[in-house]
């Protein structure tokens, strides 16, 4: 029998759907360690949520994937209730999710001499670009991209806003759950359509 290695290859991530909701971590250490809830699995990357938000991780660069055996005291999810964020929610690459953060404050890669915050301008021919320090844009090819993580911007508390809408109107949030039980809907549909494959 010959095995044909492919290391641009993505390992198979079916495994992970009966975790969706439990902790894992990817990684064994190392700056590109990143332990979270498995949020949901994609062609291409794992969303997970951690302790500052969100991280999204290319599978092309995933050398392992630990799963505790023995329960863990730390809170867990139901996967059913699982909200995506918006950015991934019909984003089935890496490439489409790194699109849907156009324009968005990001962390590129969690640590080593290639990490970097900045603003997604544009994702074209295999390539990321990045506005860093709002003076240099920097390409990225999106093969060397290991992880992203939104950045939330925080607010000052000054003239009323909040960092994340621009106000503090409750009223501004209407219509949030009917959003979030459509989310839920939709990421339920497209774990479906994942298994059925």
């Amino acid at each position: 029998m010959d095995l044909e290695f492919n290391e641009d290859a993505c390992m198979d991530l079916g495994f992970l759907e009966d975790f969706i909701g439990k902790r894992i971590q990817v990684e064994r250490g190392g700056p590109d360690k990143v332990e979270g809830i498995l949020l949901a699995t994609s062609e291409d990357y794992l969303a997970l949520q951690d302790k500052d938000g969100y991280t999204y991780v290319a599978c092309a660069h995933i050398k392992s994937i630990t799963v505790q055996v023995v329960r863990s005291r730390l809170p867990e999810l139901n996967p059913d209730n699982i909200d995506l964020p918006e950015e991934a929610e019909d984003a089935d690459t890496f490439a489409e999710l790194l699109g849907n953060l156009r324009n968005r404050l990001v962390r590129i890669n969690r640590g080593g001499p290639n990490h970097l915050q900045g603003v997604v301008l544009d994702v074209q021919n295999d390539t990321v670009t990045i506005l860093h320090d709002m003076k240099e844009m920097v390409h990225f090819p999106l093969h060397h991209v290991k992880s992203v993580s939104p950045v939330e911007v925080k607010g000052d508390g000054k003239d009323g806003k909040d960092g994340k809408n621009g106000n503090n109107d409750k009223d501004s949030n209407k219509g949030g759950n009917d959003k979030r039980n459509n989310r839920s809907r939709r990421n339920r549909r497209r774990r479906n359509r994942r298994r059925s494959r």
